[in-house]
């Protein structure tokens, strides 16, 4: 609290001392005593300029002091005064301003500091409404920390303060890191899209295997038929009937072989060449009889493979143009899904 004030040569007083009481003071006095006067005082002293007008008349500088005691130190001021390399006093802090003709100064307990900090620092312990100055007494945040003065809870207001900072922080963090998160809706909708995935299992390739075993079911008769007459030219039809071209072959062959006895070395030769076309034509005659066996001719066949591949075909309308690009949203989605249900799980831990 405002202990006392010192006055010198200020405005119409040459020399004033004032002692505050404990409790509430009142200043009271006719029009023109001077209380104006005192209070123009104490602003010039916590002002952070000076103006040369109000030193008395006849006077070349004024004079005033304040001092301010306490029990216990302001929470702030301590770092404010430590800032300003000025040391404690027990109990007190003094403020003196001199204004002279073209120069101010501003002490701090005897010691010499700039007028803002020393205004910064009054601040803190005064409060001086008036003229074009902002009135903080009206500002809730200044009342509560007066009453927390009055009261002696300064420091737990402190600490509640940096609790409220802290949760704040928290919940800043929290809300930050749930705007991160896909909502409910797009995870739902993740969570579709890996069922469907799952529920078709594709295979890698399946496509392309299922397309072509497709196309043999569809023109089964058509390519049986292809077959049957051309195993029939080579080694005769399923009936016993005679092939022309396996039969020719054999024809030749047994000619080339009298020429041995004319041409040992060349007809050796060509009937041995004779011998692997022979077999070539067998061996291609075996080729097409499994070819055929494995037609797929029933119609049962042919519905499945047609429902396999339009559930591929859907997949891949959906979720890529090819299996491969399917496979690909499967895991991405698949991880997002894991990664939103860590996530919720660690917000609901928050």
């Amino acid at each position: 609290m405002l202990a006392s004030l010192v006055i010198d040569n200020f405005a119409l007083i040459e020399h004033a001392e004032l002692e505050f009481g404990p409790k509430f003071n009142v200043i009271t006095g006719e029009s023109g005593a001077g209380k104006s006067i005192i209070i123009g005082a104490l602003c010039t002293l916590f002002s952070e300029r000076a103006d040369r007008t109000v030193i008395r008349d006849g006077s070349n500088r004024c004079d005033i002091a304040a001092v301010f005691r306490f029990e216990q130190l302001p929470p702030r001021v301590g770092p404010m005064l430590a800032a300003l390399d000025v040391p404690e006093r027990t109990g007190e802090i003094v403020f003196r301003k001199v204004v002279a003709g073209n120069w101010s100064r501003s002490y701090v307990n005897d010691l010499p500091v700039g007028a803002k900090a020393a205004a910064a620092l009054a601040r803190e312990l005064i409060e001086l409404p008036g003229g074009d100055d902002p009135a903080d007494l009206t500002n809730p945040t200044r009342q509560l920390e007066l009453l927390d003065r009055y009261a002696g809870t300064l420091e737990a207001a402190e600490v509640c303060r940096a609790n409220a900072a802290k949760i704040a922080g928290i919940d800043a963090d929290k809300a930050a890191f749930a705007a991160g998160l896909p909502d409910e809706a797009e995870a739902e909708h993740l969570q579709a899209i890996v069922e469907e995935i799952e529920r078709c299992a594709p295979k890698p390739g399946e496509d392309e295997e299922i397309r072509q075993r497709y196309d043999l079911a569809a023109n089964a008769r058509q390519i049986a038929e292809i077959s049957a007459h051309t195993r029939a030219a080579f080694a005769g039809d399923a009936s016993g009937g005679e092939g022309v071209i396996l039969d020719a072959l054999s024809a030749v062959y047994r000619e080339l072989t009298q020429l041995e006895h004319f041409d040992p070395t060349g007809g050796a030769k060509l009937s041995a060449d004779c011998s692997m076309l022979i077999e070539s034509a067998e061996s291609l005659v075996a080729q097409i009889d499994r070819f055929a066996d494995n037609l797929e001719l029933d119609e049962e066949t042919l519905a499945a493979l047609e429902a396999r591949l339009s559930e591929l075909f859907t997949i891949k309308r959906r979720y890529g143009s090819t299996l491969e690009q399917v496979f690909t949203r499967f895991e991405k989605a698949q991880k997002a899904l894991d990664e939103y249900h860590r996530a919720a799980q660690a917000l609901a831990d928050f």
